[in-house]
């Protein structure tokens, strides 16, 4: 059974008689694998993807000689998320190689090589964007604008048709746009959610 056992080591003649220890130490047997309570990562499916870079959390992990705590996605390698009982990591976008359901296995390890192994098998990651159609800038009596350096317009419609995306259902939420100065790229608190959008889906195509 698991447990510190003492060891003596001396020697015996033939005629039974012993000497002294020559050796005296101990020795720790362990072989209960680590208990895992809870692992958990943002709720995720096809119709509402969780983020690229989700955040793991366990909890409740038991051991006295506890070593870390590695992930695995998509039976892939395992990498140290962290040491602790309880901990957080945010896993990185690039673990994922492609868009749909993943597999991510959390490995309570402690130092005797011991392992406990728990499993989420259906967190969605879409990595894919969607494909834009047409989009352009109209000013109030439909012109398109899209070419134009100079306008006296204060309020241009942004217009978009055929927009597409295989992997997800798109909605009002998905649409943002960015207003910066020619040539300038922007960056993600540029984009803000647009004002009176009219959105319409038909057959998977959004206009």
């Amino acid at each position: 059974p698991d447990g510190i056992y003492r060891v003596l080591v001396w020697g015996v003649n033939k005629g039974d008689a012993a000497g002294s220890a020559g050796y005296s130490g101990s020795l720790t047997v362990d072989k209960t694998p680590p208990a895992i309570g809870s692992i958990s990562l943002s709720p995720s499916t096809k119709e509402n993807p969780g983020p690229s870079s989700p955040l793991l959390s366990w909890s409740g992990v038991s051991d006295t000689h506890l070593k870390e705590i590695d992930y695995s996605v998509n039976d892939g390698p395992y990498k140290k998320a962290g040491a602790g009982a309880s901990g957080s990591y945010t896993i990185p976008k690039n673990d994922f190689s492609k868009t749909g359901v993943q597999t991510i296995r959390v490995k309570a390890v402690d130092t005797f090589g011991n392992t406990t192994i728990k499993t989420i098998s259906d967190y969605y990651v879409c990595l894919e964007g969607p494909e834009l159609g047409t989009v352009k800038l109209t000013d109030r009596s439909g012109k398109n604008l899209s070419d134009s350096d100079w306008t006296t317009e204060e309020n241009p419609t942004v217009y978009f048709e055929h927009v597409q995306d295989k992997n997800v259902k798109l909605t009002e939420r998905n649409v943002s746009y960015a207003l910066v100065k020619k040539n300038a790229t922007p960056v993600a608190s540029d984009y803000k959610a647009p004002a009176n959008l009219v959105f319409e889906e038909e057959g998977g195509v959004y206009n």
